[in-house]
């Protein structure tokens, strides 16, 4: 069949480094109609770049349709600021995820007007804002393509991430031009040792997509990961050290939950060593995605092994005394705000005390700062007052959501054909490396790194041509 080849579409990322993570995409159909679709919409973390959360570089009240990937902040933590900003529509995700984003979205609204009320501002957007925002989500289930309108349809094909999330595929088509299909793989992990999780539809690996995939860990490969969790927690629980296990909310902290219950099944440690969870979220999340059909039953069955002491009001004051063996799990992960950053300043002038860092720490945040310092030099804390680090400090990746290179090429082998491939959600330098990998290992038809300072306009076949961001009301 010939194709008129009028069909294409512009493509925008707003995110500069691995936070704030926003995709924007203009479709002008050969009709003269024009669709506009955000990936994502979420919070930049990294301290240089937080004055890109104020605004977005397009306007949210010319968007159609809003998709989510997944239930993290720097994915969804400006979603209330579309509608604040005039957005009028709905937003889509997952089943799982419509579960548990109201959790998320209260909790971020809560950081931020406390925020704006230490720094005397306005906080970026209310509590009206988020209800407006949650009452217009709509879920779908996975892997059953859906028809938006004439011209587009879209499925949530799931990955092992985190609880409900997804890679989005999009499906774009035109009588008389050839189909777009594009598959946004969001942050991805082959697989999860708490849940269990669907394949791809092999169908998909036959659309010849544009395939845009994050690549966080793009620069290491799973066997360079030094496995050090396990042997860390054994040597603190020998020496009965207060030991602080700061955990992002959802994932890695029933993860956290998950390991002390092995280990101490395993008997490499103490079967009575106590273990307290602290945190409101995440909680309120145990309460859902651990009575999910989806967890493992191994997994049920060793989270249910030994009990965990809840912290509350009442017993936080003893709970948080540095003596004593006892294991914290306590959010936030990046210990910026929440229960984690307040062990942390209590207990980091102790030597007595293990802080053990589960994940990616963005720079400008306490886990960094932690990271980077040496022992007996002084952190100043949020109020101006400075604390001497004695702690260890230790870190691991090994927990990591994220896939490493060798597990995102993987995934995208199967494709006999790649009309494009954009490296995103990732540092500049580790995008770059990640592009020249699949470049050499995959062989798609063409390979970029997702600038924010560049439009990239594609089509059916492939990429057309890019445009500077500062040309692009010039060019079209």
């Amino acid at each position: 069949m010939v194709y008129k080849n009028n069909l294409y579409f512009d493509v925008q990322s707003a995110s500069r480094e691995v936070t704030g993570n926003c995709t924007y995409l203009t479709i002008p159909f050969p009709n003269k109609t024009e669709k506009r679709i955000l990936i994502d919409a979420g919070l930049f973390q990294e301290k240089e770049y937080l004055e890109l959360n104020k605004s977005f570089g397009f306007n949210p009240e010319n968007i159609d349709y809003v998709f989510i990937t997944h239930n993290h902040t720097d994915h969804t933590g400006r979603i209330p600021l579309l509608y604040k900003l005039g957005y009028k529509h709905m937003v889509f995700c997952t089943n799982k995820t419509h579960k548990v984003l109201p959790i998320a979205l209260n909790d971020t609204t809560s950081i931020l007007y406390n925020d704006a009320k230490l720094k005397k501002e306005k906080p970026l957007y209310d509590i009206a804002d988020t209800q407006k925002a949650l009452n217009s989500i709509v879920s779908y289930p996975n892997n059953e393509l859906f028809r938006l309108d004439d011209n587009i349809s879209f499925m949530f094909i799931p990955n092992a991430h985190i609880y409900g999330a997804a890679s989005i595929f999009l499906k774009i088509k035109y009588p008389g031009e050839k189909t777009i299909n594009l598959l946004f793989s969001g942050d991805y992990a082959k697989e999860n040792m708490l849940f269990n999780t669907e394949e791809i539809p092999s169908w998909i690996f036959d659309t010849s997509p544009i395939i845009f995939q994050e690549c966080t860990y793009g620069n290491t490969n799973s066997w360079d990961t030094v496995h050090v969790f396990k042997e860390n927690m054994v040597e603190a629980c020998k020496e009965e050290k207060c030991i602080l296990l700061p955990a992002f909310s959802l994932g890695r902290y029933q993860e956290a939950m998950y390991l002390i219950n092995l280990y101490k099944k395993m008997g490499v440690i103490p079967k009575n060593y106590p273990v307290y969870l602290d945190g409101v979220m995440p909680l309120k999340y145990n309460s859902i995605i651990l009575n999910d059909d989806t967890l493992k039953k191994e997994a049920k069955e060793i989270l249910n092994a030994y009990p965990f002491t809840i912290v509350t009001h009442e017993n936080r004051g003893h709970v948080m005394q540095p003596f004593g063996k006892k294991i914290v799990i306590a959010s936030s992960g990046m210990m910026t705000n929440g229960w984690s950053y307040e062990y942390m300043k209590n207990w980091l002038c102790y030597d007595n005390v293990l802080i053990h860092l589960l994940g990616y720490m963005a720079e400008g945040t306490f886990g960094r700062k932690l990271l980077e310092m040496k022992k007996g030099e002084i952190l100043e804390l949020l109020d101006g007052q400075k604390v001497l680090k004695l702690a260890q400090v230790e870190h691991t990746s090994e927990l990591s959501a994220h896939a490493k290179q060798d597990d995102l090429l993987e995934y995208l082998k199967p494709f006999p054909t790649i009309n494009a491939h954009f490296s995103m959600h990732g540092n500049n330098d580790v995008r770059e490396i990640y592009s020249s990998k699949v470049a050499t290992k995959i062989n798609p038809k063409s390979t970029f790194n997702l600038r924010p300072d560049t439009i990239y306009r594609l089509d059916g076949y492939g990429f057309r041509k890019s445009i500077p961001l500062t040309n692009y009301a010039i060019v079209r």
